[in-house]
């Protein structure tokens, strides 16, 4: 296996994460809608992180309401007809992917509807809390889940390593295999607070697990034998372990009303693990079709791969590090 033969689609993650740490929040805006009187709102937002203003989130991320509704921040008017129709983000997709839509209802009634770029609107019937369909749910969190593994460069980094490290595909499927029992296993503890772990040395620490494996992957093109080579399965879920509990803080960023966390926790991981197929199979055709083609490839790139991408995680470890002690 020749890790030269993944070198254009490494460059395109490289260069995707040079200047960044990729941590694995969402910085979800939160938009909330609590009704004062029937068919009266007022209208805020709870979080709007890269905005200027609640003018200015207003502005960007645009919310449209039903016909009947008329919007005068920080108040949304829909008289008798109250809050019932569709209403959409349209601004999603501009500057942040997802959000939070969160109703309080005069009666006591609650809901919380996550909206992606995908799915921008949720369509509101009867104005009570039992709105959002599993149908809905479903679609919302596999999205989620897909867009953050492909977008999470330090996860598909890790399998990457573990695909150079493994000498077949036969092997490499039980690797990835361990490596999502352990994620989901975590994903599903943290998210449901059966355990926490503080965010900024977990970051740090998923990191240098690709520093590591990256090690590892030199040690066998050097002609060594270490554990890893013998055991890739076992590297793979102890680190997948910590990197479960990184999927959860993405997860928990949402924040999710308690009734909703088991479904969207499985259509999340659902759309993780997809995610995580598309891209170790893209890499292996990838693979594939070069040596099919018989490209020619410099020696030197498969040791420079290795190198680079042990170096941009050792970057991210330093600069995880730092978050831990800002002051220090």
């Amino acid at each position: 296996m020749k890790a030269a033969t993944t070198t254009p689609v490494l460059v395109a993650l490289l260069i995707m994460a040079c200047g960044t740490t990729w941590g694995h929040g969402l910085a979800t805006p939160v938009l909330a809608l609590s009704e004062i009187e029937p068919g009266e709102f007022s209208v805020r937002w709870e979080r709007a992180p890269g905005f200027d203003s609640a003018a200015d989130a207003f502005r960007r991320l645009d919310p449209l309401f039903p016909s009947g509704c008329v919007l005068r921040p920080p108040q949304l008017h829909c008289g008798n007809a109250g809050l019932t129709g569709q209403v959409t983000l349209a601004g999603l997709g501009l500057e942040h992917s997802v959000a939070i839509l969160r109703l309080a209802w005069h009666d006591g009634s609650r809901a919380t509807f996550t909206l992606t770029s995908g799915t921008p609107s949720v369509r509101l019937v009867g104005g009570g809390a039992g709105l959002q369909g599993r149908l809905l749910l479903a679609r919302t969190y596999l999205g989620i889940g897909i867009e953050h593994i492909l977008l999470g460069v330090d996860h598909l980094l890790f399998v990457l390593g573990l695909i150079w490290l493994v000498p077949s595909t036969r092997v490499l499927i039980w690797t990835i295999t361990a490596f999502t029992l352990a994620h989901s296993l975590t994903l599903a503890a943290a998210t449901l607070q059966v355990l926490a772990v503080p965010e900024p040395p977990l970051n740090a620490v998923i990191a240098l697990s690709i520093a590591i494996v990256a090690v590892e992957v030199l040690r066998v093109r050097r002609g060594t034998v270490p554990w890893s080579a013998r055991w890739p399965w076992l590297v793979a879920f102890a680190f997948g372990l910590l990197h479960g509990l990184g999927f959860a803080g993405a997860l928990r960023e949402l924040g999710l009303p308690r009734t909703d966390l088991p479904w969207a926790l499985m259509f999340f991981n659902l759309g993780v693990e997809v995610g995580q197929v598309v891209f170790v199979l893209l890499i292996l055709a990838f693979r594939r079709a070069l040596r099919v083609l018989t490209v020619p490839t410099p020696r030197w790139t498969e040791t420079g791969a290795i190198y680079a991408v042990g170096t941009i995680a050792m970057v991210w470890f330093y600069q995880r590090l730092a978050a831990i002690w800002p002051n220090a």
